[in-house]
């Protein structure tokens, strides 16, 4: 009888013992994870992994502080231990769904995301990762039918109506996709992320009334962005409403978003509005942005190619497409040597003349073709220095 009551305390001071030291533990933790000592809590979990391995709420807790850590590698390794040990383990299944699908690994990313859903069956999120990884693989019929198990589980999240109205929208699906936005707007009407859809969705439709239903209140309040301003512009223009147009391509200018469709909506609207010099100025800044800076370089390689096989004539035409896209003056005084080498030297002094009148030499290589010709040119002799 003694013996057994020195086995029953024993056992109770081993008892007592554990469950203090794992209150403990937990005490630390949640002070290091306030104050966000994550890298300090991982060194201290290590060391009590390294006397209790298999200890599920040690690992999850080793895990999540390498994910808060930014060490969503090392996490990831932790929590498939954590999955590996138990398979039912909610909170390993969660973060495991969650690393897998944002590295792109979408195999394992719908087994654990399909898993999660089975753990918990009103995880909205899980669904909607599912039908993201449909849309990838073009399912659209699964994807759809996963959307919408999401959507009927968290109807007023946005990025399940976002998310699932897009999907929509990307397949032509207008009136379910409107459906879907518009009973969120109801509920919530400075919905922006779902607003920007909306507008996507009457613009594609060319719906331009209500397209620009939103204007004001979208300007006023989003973050400006690109996209939806112009598609506001668009329409716009396309209800004749010119000057709202301009005032809106004009507001992006002035805010640094400097795109070409924005130089190109502006222009269109000046035009009808008879400002034709301020059309042309816009659309010269339109141009610049369509084309490369790094054109000039291939018209002029494709001049040099035809030079060499003396084929002046084509190189003259490759010259003159890159004086005229880059009004670089030493393009003009290479048009004047291959007419100089075509034979034609009354063309080539024209060309050598435009040259030293727009010339404005800074670097030593222009100051020296600058000094050449113009030396050449009091001279009065050909000029055949290459530039090219």
């Amino acid at each position: 009888m003694q013996m057994l009551k020195r086995c029953l305390l024993l056992m109770l001071l081993l008892i007592c013992t554990k469950s203090y030291s794992q209150a403990d533990t937990r005490a630390v933790l949640f002070d290091y994870f306030q104050n966000q000592q994550y890298a300090t809590a991982i060194d201290f979990l290590n060391n009590k992994l390294n006397a209790d391995s298999l200890n599920t709420y040690l690992l999850n807790s080793l895990g999540y502080a390498q994910y808060m850590n930014e060490d969503v590698l090392a996490a990831w390794k932790t929590f498939e231990k954590t999955y590996t040990l138990d398979t039912n383990n909610s909170t390993a299944t969660s973060y495991l769904a969650a690393i897998t699908f944002t590295r792109h690994d979408y195999e394992k990313a719908m087994y654990y995301n399909t898993r999660l859903t089975i753990l918990s069956p009103t995880n909205a999120i899980a669904y909607r990762r599912i039908a993201e990884v449909y849309i990838i693989r073009k399912l659209l019929d699964s994807a759809f039918a996963f959307y919408q198990k999401a959507y009927t589980l968290a109807s007023t999240n946005t990025g399940i109506v976002t998310g699932y109205a897009d999907a929509l929208l990307d397949n032509g699906l207008y009136e379910r996709a409107d459906a879907i936005l518009y009973t969120t707007l109801r509920k919530d009407s400075g919905n922006i992320p779902v607003m920007k859809l909306v507008v996507r969705s009457a613009l594609e439709q060319k719906k331009y009334d209500s397209t620009v239903r939103f204007a004001d209140y979208y300007m006023a309040h989003a973050d400006l962005d690109v996209a939806t301003p112009l598609r506001f512009a668009a329409a716009y223009y396309n209800l004749n409403r010119f000057n709202a147009c301009y005032d809106i391509c004009n507001l992006l200018l002035n805010a640094g978003v400097t795109t070409e469709t924005v130089f190109y909506y502006a222009a269109l609207a000046q035009a009808r509005l008879k400002n034709y010099a301020l059309s042309n100025s816009l659309l010269d800044s339109c141009l610049s942005k369509a084309i490369s800076a790094k054109a000039e370089t291939y018209w002029l390689l494709k001049s040099d190619n035809e030079e060499r096989v003396k084929k002046y004539m084509p190189a003259i035409a490759n010259l003159d497409t890159a004086y005229y896209l880059f009004k670089k003056p030493v393009v003009l005084y290479s048009i004047g040597r291959m007419y100089e080498l075509n034979g034609n030297t009354q063309a080539a002094k024209k060309y050598y003349k435009r040259y030293l009148v727009l010339a404005k030499p800074e670097t030593p290589e222009e100051l020296q073709v600058y000094k050449y010709v113009k030396k050449r040119q009091a001279e009065d002799a050909p000029i055949t220095k290459g530039t090219n």
